[in-house]
């Protein structure tokens, strides 16, 4: 029988494309030239780089292949080989030190007299150091979402930059100390503020440090349904999230994939926190994903209505995977001890609807971020667009560039000034959801004054503002609007 040929095109790298970090993710489609196959095309690809050889799935013609590369030239080979179909597509890609001079840092937080083991069962290694590679390799994977996701939107493939040693990317070992007992009698906000505290005082938020922390000591008891340990918190300089889904996640590339689609069931001993999945794949996405959603938090994003600022990071493994996603059960019983960063939970849908409006001057409306191309199958862990306008043009991603400052943002009443030009605008809520946003990035001069109107704002409970001009700098503003909401008075002779 004779061999068919097939197509191999990549959706979403260019050979001779150069990254900035060190985890990339490959999506594609395999074709057969000769047009004898009424069915999609289904199996294995293969992707060698240097002298490994790595296999992931292709189903219905579609592949994600997530590769790993070294510093400098690598040369990776793609092979399609399945039922007598047979083709190879060559690439080259660059990996280059990020020019960013601002670094996120990865601790593992070992309270006082602790070894630094997470929970899990018998046949994990939940050794500090085993955590450190697990974490090393989740943050890794989100730097690649990261910087997908503001691409899809034409921004560039921007993302944070990690703290490295000797070219490699780590996570530190951060002894504590309080000890576990003190973590365990706190709330999740009591042990931010705890261990924000202490991080301030050992000089860890250094200039140009943000730090991404994760508790070693989290601890799920099954006989009362409760959680001690638990924090899932993001602002200022840190974002912490407990170490409870550590058990879950990969410590190595090659195993990211099996890792995010097993179908093993949470052992019962252990906190089912698998975004109603009930299983290790979904632990895994949901408990990275979260670690997105609060390091969303240091970059300045807050709550939106869908997306990774809702609740659509627990849909991480669709992005890296192909496939049906895992189905999802009837929640159980919330476990005891699980507060978000000041009580608040996450929700999609907590309050109605919000209407997210995106202005350019000199262009029409950009519309809303349900307008996205093909993303259903890639699940909803993406950034609303203003949220990815602000990361895009955020100081921690990209080259760090000089230049001139004309002077500091202004805003008076409902004005704002903004000396140097205005890259975007958001209103937020009290409680920091994003109810409107004017994105300027697209306008061919730039604006140094625009002005919310009364209607924008009179419907909001102490409304505030975002303005980051077109240097990166972010300032926020609550707005007072007693000042436009008294009525006047009459003054009579």
């Amino acid at each position: 029988m004779s061999i068919h040929s097939v197509d191999i095109s990549l959706d979403n790298v260019d050979s001779k494309e150069t990254f900035e970090h060190s985890v990339i993710l490959l999506k594609g489609k395999v074709t057969c030239q000769e047009n004898c196959c009424k069915a999609l095309l289904n199996g294995k690809i293969s992707v060698s780089i240097e002298s490994e050889v790595f296999d992931f799935d292709v189903k219905e013609g579609r592949f994600k292949c997530i590769v790993e590369l070294e510093l400098g030239l690598n040369f990776l080979k793609i092979i399609y080989n399945n039922d007598l179909h047979l083709g190879q597509y060559t690439l080259t890609l660059e990996r280059k030190s990020s020019l960013c001079d601002k670094v996120l840092k990865l601790l593992y937080v070992v309270p006082k007299g602790e070894s630094g083991e997470f929970q899990s069962v018998q046949t994990c290694s939940n050794s500090a150091e085993s955590a450190c590679k697990r974490i090393t390799t989740g943050v890794k994977l989100l730097q690649c979402l990261v910087s997908e996701r503001l691409s899809e939107l034409g921004l560039g493939k921007k993302t944070f930059n990690l703290f490295t040693q000797n070219e490699k990317e780590e996570c530190e070992v951060f002894y504590s100390q309080h000890t576990k007992e003190e973590f365990f009698s706190c709330t999740g906000e009591g042990i931010w503020i705890m261990t924000a505290r202490e991080l301030l005082n050992k000089g860890i938020f250094a200039h140009g440090v943000k730090v991404l922390a994760f508790l070693s000591c989290t601890k799920y008891f099954e006989e009362t349904n409760e959680i001690k340990g638990y924090v899932a918190c993001g602002r200022g300089h840190l974002a912490m999230v407990s170490s409870s889904g550590l058990h879950s996640w990969a410590s190595n590339v090659s195993s990211v994939v099996s890792c995010l689609t097993s179908p093993i069931p949470i052992d019962s001993s252990l906190l089912d926190d698998s975004g109603f999945r009930g299983t290790l794949g979904g632990c895994y996405a949901t408990t990275l994903g979260a670690a997105l959603h609060e390091m969303g938090h240091v970059f300045d994003l807050v709550h939106s209505d869908f997306g990774v600022m809702a609740r659509g990071f627990e849909e991480l493994d669709i992005f890296f995977t192909v496939g049906n996603p895992q189905p999802r059960h009837q929640p159980k019983i919330e476990a005891k001890g699980r507060t978000c960063c000041g009580g608040q939970e996450i929700s999609v849908r907590a309050q109605p609807p919000t209407k997210v409006t995106s202005i350019s001057f000199g262009f029409r409306s950009m519309g809303t971020d349900k307008e996205y191309k093909e993303w259903d199958r890639d699940g909803k862990a993406y950034f609303h667009r203003s949220a990815a306008v602000l990361l895009s043009g955020h100081p921690w991603f990209g080259e760090c560039r000089q230049q001139e400052d004309k002077g500091p943002v202004q805003i008076i009443g409902l004005e704002v000034k903004v000396p140097n030009g205005l890259r975007l605008i958001e209103l937020h809520t009290e409680d920091d959801r994003l109810v409107k946003y004017w994105d300027f990035t697209k306008n061919p001069t730039k604006i140094h004054r625009y002005c919310l109107s009364l209607f924008d704002v009179k419907d909001i409970i102490q409304p505030s503002v975002l303005v980051q001009d077109v240097t990166g700098k972010i300032v926020t503003h609550k707005l007072n609007l007693n000042a436009f909401l008294i009525p006047p008075v009459n003054l009579t002779d």
